[in-house]
This record gives structure tokens, C-alpha cells and sequence, in this order.
């Protein structure tokens, strides 16, 4: 063998030992790109730290955050963080992916779209997913949503659209729309838990809660306090729809939404084809107003559906101007009438006809082991023989804390309910017994259980066994401070004015609101003349919170609005309404004043 031929073979032989080297590097590669996991799959918590507007840290950080992973994330606060996340420049980010925000507790945080006195145009926080048939899911708690939107707005807390929302354990209150101004849900879902919509307003319809062309499930929540054209506390427009051991009261529908629809002081439901529902199980409706039909629960059925079901609840004490001051069933043509079971509708008051029932058809209402009072002129069809009871009293107590999450109104030991129905379901709204039979069944009815009627089931029935010694019981809890605000020093200063509070008692909290009422001259097609009519503006409001003993100077200003009104007319006057949030949960007015803003001029 040559030398040049050696040669050849040692170059050979290197050459393969490299190509090997490369395909075993290249194996190992794959290998390891095989093992590896998939990069931006795995979920992130992140921790809110400050209650900055935006910036490290902040709500709207973590929120810009979750939005550009993929995977379901979780946002949290750190612990001991509390006060109020004020938006005086801009809402939230929109919510885009899956998420889960778990907020220290509704009385802990608060987001503040009115922090300085200018409401922001837009909801809170808008929660939208890609379309109707991927919706995202998201879900929060633990949270207040305060002073969201504005008049023309669409939703003012929450705006959700192709999204499934959770909300629970949470509070919205003081928020502003033009429909749906607490909770503005289109095409997808909620599931509301454990909350409290309060004192919103929509100028058009859901003061509390818009839902359109979605499903919704509601449960030991109170919707209370709201207001609007059409549908003061609820407007339905569910293709599924359950209420359960809720409260819905003292909301108010004022007159008519653009759309033409009027009523529904409670609830104004629309069905629109014969498989839309909507249930509504172990729930008080009580104290609500509409200025036309429908006290407390407006069912308006476009599709013939008919298919709404109002079973062991409570429809007490609710009004309305023409007909049916505690139900209302209306709807072109003559459309089913909602089904009443082992319930009570009584105490409610109209105008005209219809004071517990009344319908726009002659399709009755059908009805079984339930109380209606006053029942003429509606339809009844008594589907159980001899099951119903009318004419009486139910002899209720007035809407109260009778343990549970919400409040009820219970039956006394006297009550004609007690004993006489049938419920298919275990426990009443407050999560107790049922049914308790205190002797027999009060009702000789056809599959009469000894259930009580209404929302509440009385519980000191015989006691089934030996009574038991337990401990004595534990000395009386003292009682709670009760906080007292004083207010004083009304000054105007430019486009504000400060007032003083000072706080004795338990810590002080509330707001001042600036309102003022506008004269309006318009023409109707019922009165052929001229004539004014009234308007009322919210023109500024700032929340306060002093502490025992102490004093603070309270500085409200002039909104967007407010201003305005003043550059047009020169002079505004105004009324200050300056209230303190109470124990439990209502508001107080400690004092209304009158003022009058005038434009300086340069």
C-alpha cells in the first residue's frame, strides 16, 4: 500500500467518525426536544401588590399579563393588601383569555371608577372572548365594583361578551349604564354567587343585571336597590335561566326603554322561542315598583314558550301602576302564563286591575299548593284540586334576617301556609329543612308533604327524639359600636364643595352626591300642550371613611356633566345628600343641604 493510498484511508476513517459524532448530536436533540414540555402551557398566579391605577404591580399589570399567555392563569393579592384601586384615567384592560381573579374579600378592595368625581364613559372591567361558540372563562370574587360607566354606557361593572363569568362572594354597587349596569353579559354566561348588586342605574333596561341571549344561574345573592326604565333589577333575555335561595327587592322600573318595553320593578324576563326558561326556586320578591306592569315579576313571552316556573318562593309587598303588582304575564297575543308552585303572592298593590296577578291573554296562570291573595281579575288554573288557598293573609313577617345569606320573610306560628304545600325541594332559602310537618299535613290536597308555602319553611316543628341537656349557653355578646357622622363646614370653592365629618362611634363611611334637576319642556302624543318635565342629574360624588373620633374634610366635585350644566345655564344649584353605610348594609342620610354653584366670570 502506498503512502498517498494510507493517506486516503486515514482520511476516510475521520470523516466517519465526525458524521457519527453529528448523527448521534442530532439524536440526542430530538430526544431532548421530545422530552421537554411545550413552552407557555403552564398556568401562572400573579400577585397584585399595590392598588396602583396601573404600573408594576398593579391590577391592570396582572390582567395585561394573563392576556399574553395562553394557559388558564390566576390572579391573587397579596396578603393584607386593601383600599381601593381608583381609575380616574382609564378602565381596566380588557380580559381576553381564561382567568381566575380571587380578591381578598369584597369589603377589603375596592375598584373605584369615580375616585375623583368623574365617572369613567365605559364598565370597569370588560371581560371578551373571541366569539359566541368559544366563549373564555373566567371567573372572579371577592372583589366591589363601585361607580363603573355612565349614562349611555353599555354595562358598568362588568361588561362580559362570548364569555362564561363567574362572580361570587363580591359586591357592585353605585354603577351606571344604559343597560345592564352591574353585570352586562351578551352571548355566553353567568353564574352569580353570594353577592350583592346594589344602588345601580340603567337608563334604559337591568338596572342590577343585563343578560341577552345567555344563561344564567344565581344563588344566595341579593339584588336590591337598583334601578332603571325597564327591568329595575333584572332584564332576562336567557336561553336557561335558574334563581335560587336569592333576594330580589326595593328595585324600581321607572317608565319605558327605547325599545318600547315596559315594567318589571324585579324582574322583566323575555322569552323569546318555546325552549327558553327560566326557574325561579326558593327566592323572595319583595318591595319592588314598576310605573306600569309588573311589580315584581314581568314575564314577556314573544316565542310561546310560557316556559318560566316560580316554585317555593315569596312575591310579597310589590307594586305597580296598571296590573299585577306582584306578577305580570305579558307578550303579544295570548302567551302562557308562568307556573306558580307551592309559593306565595300576596300584599301587592296596584292602580288599576290585577293586584297580586294579571295577564294581557286569557291563557291562565297555573297554579298549585300556593297563597294568592287577590287573585281576580287574573286566569288561575288550579292544576292540583283543592290545593291552592285565596283570600288570606299569609300572615309573613317583614323582610328580615332570619339566618342565611339573604334576608326572608317568615311565616308566623299562626300562618295559613304553614303545613299546606308541597315542595320537591330539600331545604328553603336560608339552606334549612324542608319540609318540617309540625302535626299533619295542613292541605287534604292530592301529594300534599307537609312543606310550608313560600321561600321559608318554619322550623319549630314536634321534636323527634329525647331532648338532650347541652351546655348553658354563652354569656350575651356586647353590643357593636355604632358608628355616627356628623356633618358640618359646607363651603363652595370653584367647580366643588367640601363639607366636614366628624365620626363617633364604630368607623364612619358613606359618600356625598351631588344632584340636581333639570326642567325640561316636551311634547307627548297623549297631550296635545306643552308641558315640563323633570330630569334628574348626578352632577358629583366622592366616598369618605373616617375613623372613631376623628374629622376629615370631604371635597366633592363637579363631573363632566355637572359642568356642563353650569356653562349653559351660569348657575347650578344643587342638593347635597351626604349618607352613612349602615350595619346592615342600608344607607343613611345625615344630611341633605342646598347649594348654588354660579360660573365666574374672567
Amino acid at each position: 500500500m502506498s503512502k498517498r493510498q494510507r493517506q486516503r484511508r486515514t482520511d476516510r476513517r475521520r470523516q466517519a467518525q465526525r458524521r457519527g459524532k453529528t448523527a448521534i448530536g442530532a439524536s440526542l436533540a430530538l430526544g431532548a426536544a421530545l422530552a421537554a414540555p411545550a413552552t407557555g402551557q403552564a398556568a401562572t398566579t400573579f400577585t397584585v401588590t399595590n392598588t396602583n391605577e396601573s404600573g408594576t404591580g398593579s391590577l391592570a399589570a396582572a390582567i395585561n399579563g394573563a392576556n399574553a399567555d395562553a394557559a388558564a392563569d390566576t390572579i391573587i393579592f397579596q396578603p393584607g393588601l386593601h383600599g381601593r384601586i381608583a381609575l380616574n384615567s382609564a378602565a381596566l384592560p380588557d380580559l381576553t383569555h381564561d382567568a381566575t381573579i380571587v380578591g381578598p374579600g369584597a369589603g377589603q378592595l375596592v375598584i373605584d371608577g369615580n375616585d375623583d368625581g368623574t365617572r369613567l364613559s365605559g364598565p370597569l372591567l370588560r371581560v371578551t372572548g373571541p366569539s359566541a361558540v368559544a366563549p373564555i372563562d373566567v371567573s372572579i370574587s371577592g372583589l366591589t365594583f363601585e361607580d363603573g360607566g355612565d349614562s349611555g354606557s353599555t354595562g358598568g361593572g362588568i361588561l362580559a361578551t362570548n364569555a362564561d363569568l363567574t362572580v361570587a362572594d363580591s359586591t357592585l354597587t353605585g354603577n351606571k349604564a344604559d343597560v345592564g349596569a352591574a353585570l352586562n353579559v351578551t352571548a355566553g354566561s353567568l353564574d352569580l354567587a353570594r353577592s350583592t348588586v346594589s344602588g345601580n342605574h340603567a337608563d334604559a333596561g337591568g338596572g342590577g343585571i343585563g343578560l341577552y341571549e345567555s344563561r344564567i344561574s344565581m344563588s344566595d345573592s341579593t339584588v336590591t336597590g337598583n334601578s332603571a326604565a325597564c327591568g329595575g333589577g333584572l332584564v332576562l333575555s336567557v336561553t336557561s335561566g335558574a334563581i335560587a335561595r336569592s333576594t330580589i327587592s326595593g328595585n324600581t322600573a321607572t317608565s319605558e326603554d327605547p325599545a318600547g318595553y315596559t315594567g318589571g320593578g324585579g324582574i322583566w324576563e323575555y322569552g323569546k322561542t318555546a325552549t327558553d326558561h327560566l326557574d325561579v326556586t326558593n327566592t323572595t320578591i319583595a318591595g319592588n315598583h314598576a310605573a306600569s306592569t309588573g311589580g315584581g315579576f314581568h314575564s314577556y313571552n314573544a316565542g310561546g314558550s310560557g316556559n318560566v316556573t316560580v316554585a317555593s318562593s315569596t312575591v310579597v309587598g310589590n307594586s305597580a301602576e296598571i296590573a299585577g303588582g306582584g306578577m305580570y304575564a305579558g307578550g303579544p297575543g295570548s302567551q302562557p302564563a308562568p307556573v306558580i308552585s307551592n309559593s306565595i303572592v300576596a300584599g301587592n298593590r296596584t292602580v288599576s286591575a290585577g293586584t297580586d296577578l294579571a295577564q294581557n291573554g286569557t291563557t291562565p296562570f297555573r297554579v298549585d299548593f300556593s297563597l294568592v291573595q287577590a287573585a281576580p281579575p287574573a286566569v288561575i288554573d288550579e292544576t292540583v284540586p283543592g290545593s291552592n288557598i285565596t283570600g288570606r293573609s299569609p300572615q309573613l313577617t317583614a323582610l328580615d334576617d332570619n339566618g342565611g345569606p339573604t334576608q326572608t320573610m317568615a311565616p308566623t306560628l299562626s300562618s295559613p301556609v304553614i303545613d299546606a304545600g308541597r315542595s320537591s325541594v330539600a331545604t328553603d332559602q336560608r339552606g334549612l329543612t324542608r319540609p318540617i310537618d309540625r302535626a299533619t299535613a295542613n292541605s287534604a290536597a292530592a301529594g300534599a308533604n307537609g312543606a310550608d308555602m313560600g321561600a321559608v319553611e318554619e322550623q319549630s316543628g314536634p321534636f323527634a327524639g329525647p331532648e338532650i341537656a347541652g351546655p348553658p349557653p354563652p354569656p350575651p355578646t356586647p353590643p357593636a359600636p355604632v358608628a355616627v357622622a356628623k356633618v358640618s363646614r359646607l363651603k363652595l370653592r370653584g367647580h366643588a364643595l367640601s363639607f366636614k365629618v366628624t365620626c363617633g362611634g364604630a368607623v364612619c363611611s358613606g359618600s356625598g352626591t351631588l344632584t340636581t334637576t333639570e326642567l325640561l319642556r316636551a311634547r307627548t302624543i297623549r297631550l296635545a300642550r306643552a308641558h315640563l318635565i323633570k330630569r334628574r342629574h348626578t352632577v358629583g360624588r366622592k366616598a369618605y371613611r373616617v375613623a372613631p373620633g376623628k374629622s376629615r374634610t370631604v371635597t366633592v366635585r363637579l363631573n363632566r356633566t355637572g359642568v356642563k350644566l353650569l356653562k349653559r345655564f351660569h348657575r347650578l344649584p344643587v342638593r347635597l345628600s351626604v349618607t352613612l353605610k349602615r350595619a346592615n348594609g342600608k344607607p343613611k342620610t345625615v344630611k341633605h343641604a342646598r347649594k348654588v354653584f354660579r360660573l365666574r366670570r374672567h
